[in-house]
């Protein structure tokens, strides 16, 4: 019998991505995905905030213990479905503070297991994105339904999205990515982060 690994901490989705120069230029100015909800609990990314998570949604907030630029906060949900179980990281990092910023979500896999310290959301739940795609969709549905990525890198879509905003006479600069990690056809997981800057 295989010894079950313990999901806690949001695995990288692609391994070296993150050594990469930088994001490639923008393919779109709209947002791709600002919000999301979790059992009906709205979940608006730069706005919500943990502690709103917790009292809507349990779980507890873990931490990487990383300092500036690399620190990653989260809370950790999960399906108990026995035919389609998922798993969702709510992330943030030190320039959002308390709010959530992204999010990964992906099927758990056999062998795999919770921590105890994710929360089992309750039967029936759902987890829902404003464009209509999930772990478990085919490749060709995500290119449907968004378009071409940014770049392709086979095994994962990378969508980069950005647009200005105006605010107190200071110009804002949102930047909004999608990243869908592909197991063949088929999506394992999409992750989204939002962040505005000036």
């Amino acid at each position: 019998m295989r010894a079950s690994h313990t999901l806690w901490e949001p695995p990288a989705l692609a391994p070296g991505l993150d050594e990469a120069p930088g994001l490639p230029n923008a393919s779109g100015s709209a947002d791709i995905i600002a919000a999301l909800r979790i059992n009906n609990v709205p979940v608006t990314l730069e706005q919500t905030t943990f502690r709103e998570v917790q009292q809507r949604l349990g779980g507890a907030v873990g931490s990487n213990g990383k300092e500036a630029g690399n620190s990653l906060s989260w809370i950790c949900l999960y399906k108990p479905d026995a035919s389609n179980p998922q798993i969702i990281w709510l992330e943030g990092d030190e320039l959002h503070q308390h709010s959530v910023a992204g999010f990964q979500w992906r099927e758990i896999r056999a062998h795999y297991v919770p921590d105890p310290r994710c929360k089992a959301l309750a039967k029936g739940s759902e987890i829902a994105l404003p464009v209509p795609i999930h772990p478990g969709d085919t490749r060709a549905q995500a290119i449907a339904l968004l378009g071409a990525p940014t770049t392709d890198y086979g095994g994962f879509l990378l969508y980069v999205h950005s647009h200005s905003v105006t605010k107190d006479n200071n110009v804002w600069t949102t930047i909004n990515t999608m990243e869908i990690q592909l197991r063949g056809s088929l999506i394992e997981a999409i992750a989204v982060w939002r962040v505005t800057t000036n």
